[in-house]
Formats: structure tokens, sequence, C-alpha cells
């Protein structure tokens, strides 16, 4: 069923419907996870529009990536991309692409993660967003350790410009992680410092689990894993506080390395345990 532009979508959305979605929402906020999704559910089997269930859809996978069941979350995102391909005058599908994208990421299927930022790519003609799409690219290249090629694009957007003040930050942490993977200097740390004293206190704190994971990083490759497993569950911590399971995955892996160093190998696999409990993430590759 596809709309009509100037449809209202909403419209005749049954009462029990819009009922259910304020008690899913409520629920929502007030962490009752399970009940949320009972509620989302129902609400998704009521809606009788594409739009409204795109929606519920995709509400339903970041619900689902919260409670750690990454299977459930990339079958609903990939439903909502479905429907939301079904409405002629649409505007979020790359936004779903690009969650599709972390989550395929999380999960480790990388062409996969690949591929789907690079439909984002293809849909938008901001340089501004083709610079975000470029920098997550170079994390996935990244974390198959295809440094020259992260490398390449990142000077590819070095190239292209503009940056958003956050962005900018972000583009000059991944030139460091690459700089750091393939063991050359960075001769960028001026302008990062620069960067970083010139953003407001809120974009710092919004910035600042990336911040700790490359410091952990930096303290890794310099020996001293003390300060690296400081550092690491800082950024565990700060991800999870905002629910990114991403963020908070690649803190909680990065944090076995320095575990290990210590000897602390019960302590490692505990936290690798952990992760392995997720639904979705038992195929990690390790």
């Amino acid at each position: 069923m596809k709309l009509k532009k100037g449809e209202n979508f909403f419209y005749p959305s049954p009462k029990s419907f819009l009922a259910s979605m304020k008690k899913a929402n409520k629920a929502w906020e007030e962490s009752k996870l399970e009940k949320a999704k009972d509620l989302f559910e129902q609400a998704y089997q009521k809606s009788k529009h594409v739009f409204t269930q795109s929606y519920v859809a995709e509400c339903l996978s970041t619900l689902e990536a919260q409670r750690g069941d990454l299977s459930s979350a990339l079958h609903w995102a990939n439903q909502s991309l479905k429907l939301i391909r079904e409405v002629p005058w649409q505007t979020g599908e790359k936004r779903l692409l690009k969650f599709l994208s972390s989550l395929e990421r999380t999960v480790g299927h990388y062409s996969q993660a690949e591929s789907y930022l690079k439909q984002a790519q293809a849909k938008t003609s901001s340089a501004l967003e083709k610079n975000q799409l470029l920098i997550d690219l170079v994390q996935i290249l990244m974390e198959q350790a295809s440094y020259s090629q992260a490398k390449e694009l990142i000077n590819q957007a070095k190239d292209q410009g503009p940056f958003n003040p956050l962005d900018k930050i972000l583009f000059y942490f991944r030139l460091k992680q690459v700089a750091n993977a393939l063991g050359q200097p960075f001769d960028q740390e001026a302008n990062l410092s620069q960067e970083w004293q010139a953003l407001e206190k809120k974009d710092q704190e919004l910035l600042k689990p990336y911040y700790d994971f490359l410091q952990g990083q930096e303290a890794c490759l310099a020996g001293h894993y003390e300060e690296a497993l400081s550092f690491f569950r800082q950024s565990a911590s700060l991800f999870q506080a905002r629910q990114d399971l991403l963020g908070q995955v690649e803190s909680l892996l990065a944090l076995t390395q320095p575990l290990m160093e210590f000897g602390l190998h019960e302590q490692a696999s505990e936290v690798l345990s952990e992760l392995l409990h997720w639904r979705g993430l038992e195929d990690l590759p390790a």
C-alpha cells in the first residue's frame, strides 16, 4: 500500500494504535524495555499505513539494539527501510541506511556495512554529509586492518571539505588512528588541540567517549596499559550512558587488550562473554 502525497499518514489510524504508541513511548522513557517492545509490536500490527509502520519498525530496531538483541534490531531496521522506500516523499532512508551500517558493523558484517554507507552517499548531494559518511567508511576499513585504504579515504575527505566543528574533530581522531595503526607520526596534534579547545563545553562532552577511546589506543601503543584500561573503561561507560551500542562494543573489545597484558585473562574472558551474550554478536569475527 502506497500513500499519495498530501494524505495524512496518521489518519485513519485507529485509536488503539495511538494508545499503544503513547504507552510504548512512556514505557521506553521509563526504561521498561520489554514492556515497550510488546507495545510497539502491538502498534505495528494495528497500523494500516506504510509510513507509520516504517516509523514503528524503526523504533523497534532502536529499542532492540538498546536491549542487546542485534538480530532483532537488524530485522526491524531492514523492515523499516523496505517500508520507507514505498513512501514517495520519504526523507528517512539515509538515516536508516546509516543505522543499518552501524548495526552490521557491530556484528562484524563489514562488507554489508560498507554497502549501506555507499548507498547513503549516493543519496546525498551535501558535501558535509558526504564527509561524515567518509569518516564512517574510514572506521570500517580500520576494523578490517585495511590501513592504507583508510589513509587514502581520510585524505580524500581532507581534500573535499568542508566539516562542521564536531566532524572536524572526528576527522582528526580518525587521522590519528590511521597514523597510529601505520606506525607513522601524527603531524596534526596542534590542529587537533586547537579545534578541541575551540569547541563549546557541551560539544566536548558529546565527543568525550571518542576522545577517551583514542587516548586508550595511544596508551596501549605506548605500553601504558593501566592508563589504557582507565580510558577504555571511561569510554565504554560514556557510550553505555548514551545508549550507543556500537561505541560500547568497540570500547569493551579494546578493554580486553590491557587486561590480557596485565595477565587478567579471566576478566578479559568475562568481558568477551558479556559481549557474546548480546544476540547477534555470536558470530563476531575474532
